[in-house]
């Protein structure tokens, strides 16, 4: 006879409860090759406060001015970073002045000293408090910055004294430090040299500003680090104008600190990733069910794949009665499709780039393009006026145009000399196609990255009989350019490639294709075309990025009648003799 155990109703519950938990790890285990499969390595999250970000940089005063506002994306992708802040209730107050103490607090955002400030910041409340005398939050946050300013040096310390006086209305603002007065564009460039530590050289920065009208207006003492801020492409300046002296409003230093993005990402340890949303896959949460998480698959321009991981659970924490992981969202801020928004505009085809911090978190992706991307089919029906390579210099984004030094015109196969002066203002538009070998970017990048950088650009005329450029092909430093003349053996269309039988050439959207002085679509070209190409190695692999394609098809009768005049022209000599 077999002995029947009799559980206790504790006991009984015990056991329910241990087969549950067994049965959600058999769950859990069961999916995890299935996770594995979809998330690699090589993979990213969004972040906690995507969503909280998302709503404080809805700035319609921004908006309001149009999808080609030349500050656009300076201030969305500052904002994304938490560097530079709206006014509240929607504003970002464009036109505002930046205070001396402000510029102080932007410049320390952005090179990751914000933590800094906030314990120099209690310090001064504790000592206050001390003291029994009374400061707010704002004040105390203000005085945080000026005293870390202080103490490397950018400011000193008798401006630190006028900048704490109790009673500011009595300093005189032209001559001592007044912490709410409008910070001056050569303070600025000097905060920010030393700040990014930049080396300083008065012979050399008295040089680097030779070249502007206003240059005996700066402050002897400040000559080197505004040097290096032009030098760096940080301040630019306007029309041979550098305005040391006048102020600079909140829209114009998001711009400043977007041009120095470079070294931000140093500074707050950010790494730049690119590339082309392949996938988008949704699976389930199995631990809290109507949940998902989203992972999105994009390949880099080397080819090699990354992932980013999204949580879409709700915002809303999960009340432990319910049996259930309390759990948050983990979102991605998109810029770059009208007003910013999280991963739900983004689709596969889209051309990205992204801002990752040291937890592997994507801080924002901003949209470049779209893969299936082509040139307006009018591009072929406009009078091209050249094909031009040069160096880049800068780019004006209030002027919209492009400064370039050494401007050279593309004609019969070979560069000749075109720039009458030194440096050559090109007009460009924010929907000119930017291109970094054969990566879409935004006009906007190119102050921050890509100067000094050499550039290709397809100029056409317009019907008021003025140049723009329409197309622009941005080259590594280290490119080396290659010249080949040959026929066209064949085309394959899907992969985009040309083969002249001694070379294979890629060829992309960034590929300017030209017949007869009308820009081509990468389709129109046919087997048998004469051709002259414009190259650089694009692989380890033999294969070359075709840059510039030049028709030069020659009529076949054309060529009989040059020869038969030739050879008649031969013999008479003959006969002569």
């Amino acid at each position: 006879m077999h002995t029947v155990k009799r559980y206790k109703r504790n006991d009984y519950s015990k056991n329910i409860w241990f087969g549950a938990i067994l049965a959600l790890i058999l769950f859990i285990f069961n999916l995890m090759p299935v996770y594995a499969q979809e998330i690699s390595q090589n993979s990213y999250t969004g972040t906690e406060d995507a969503r909280a970000t998302i709503k404080n940089i809805q700035f319609y005063d921004v908006e309001a001015q149009g999808k080609n506002y030349w500050g656009r994306d300076a201030i969305y992708e500052m904002a994304a970073l938490s560097i530079i802040k709206g006014r509240g209730e929607g504003r970002f107050d464009l036109k505002a002045p930046i205070t001396k103490v402000q510029a102080l607090a932007l410049i320390y955002r952005a090179i990751g000293k914000e933590s800094q400030a906030s314990q120099a910041a209690n310090m001064i409340e504790l000592e206050s408090q001390q003291s029994g005398q009374s400061i707010n939050d704002a004040e105390a946050w203000a005085n945080g910055y000026l005293v870390l300013a202080a103490e490397d040096g950018l400011i000193t310390s008798e401006q630190l004294h006028n900048a704490l006086y109790d009673d500011p209305s009595m300093l005189d603002p032209v001559k001592q430090f007044v912490k709410t007065a409008p910070a001056q564009r050569q303070e600025i460039a000097e905060w920010m040299g030393k700040a990014l530590k930049l080396t300083a050289d008065y012979d050399v920065g008295k040089a680097v500003l030779d070249s502007y009208i206003d240059k005996d207006r700066i402050e002897s003492s400040r000559i080197p680090y505004i040097a290096l801020v032009v030098k760096e492409k940080l301040m630019t300046g306007h029309d041979g104008y550098l305005n040391p002296t006048q102020g600079i409003s909140r829209e114009e230093m998001a711009q400043v600190l977007k041009n120095a993005q470079r070294f931000i990402l140093k500074y707050q340890g950010l790494i730049e990733r690119s590339g082309v949303i392949i996938s988008v896959k949704e699976i389930p949460d199995p631990l809290l069910e109507g949940n998902n998480k989203i992972i999105l698959a994009i390949e880099d321009p080397e080819g090699s794949i990354y992932e980013i991981l999204i949580d879409k659970n709700s915002p809303n924490n999960i009340e432990p009665s319910q049996g259930q992981f309390e759990r948050f969202t983990k979102e991605i801020v998109t810029l770059g499709k009208g007003n910013p928004s999280d991963s739900s505009n983004l689709k596969e085809g889209d051309k990205i780039s992204c801002l990752i911090d040291k937890n592997r978190q994507v801080r924002f992706v901003k949209v470049v393009g779209a893969q299936a991307e082509v040139r307006k089919d009018d591009v072929g029906s406009l009078t091209v006026a050249g094909i031009y390579k040069a160096s880049i210099y800068v780019y004006d984004p209030y002027k919209h145009k492009l400064i370039v030094k050494d401007l050279k015109k593309w004609g019969q196969g070979k560069w000749i000399d075109a720039g009458k002066q030194q440096y050559t203002e090109i007009p460009v538009e924010d929907d000119t196609g930017v291109y970094r070998d054969i990566q879409k970017i935004t006009i906007g990048d190119i102050n921050t990255y890509y100067t000094d950088h050499e550039v290709y650009m397809a100029m056409i005329l317009q019907p008021n009989h003025n140049e723009k450029a329409v197309l622009l092909n941005i080259q590594k430093p280290e490119n080396i350019e290659q010249i080949y003349e040959g026929t066209v053996y064949s085309i394959d269309q899907d992969a985009s490639v040309i083969d002249l039988k001694e070379r294979v050439y890629r060829v992309s959207e960034s590929s300017i294709i030209l017949e007869n002085g009308k820009m081509l679509g990468n389709r129109e070209l046919a087997n048998d075309d004469k051709v002259y190409v414009v190259s650089t190695i694009l692989s380890d692999l033999g294969e070359f990025a075709a840059n510039i394609i030049e028709i030069h098809n020659t009529n076949e009768d054309t060529l009989t009648e040059k020869k038969e005049n030739d050879q008649s022209n031969n013999q008479e000599q003959e006969n002569k003799e």
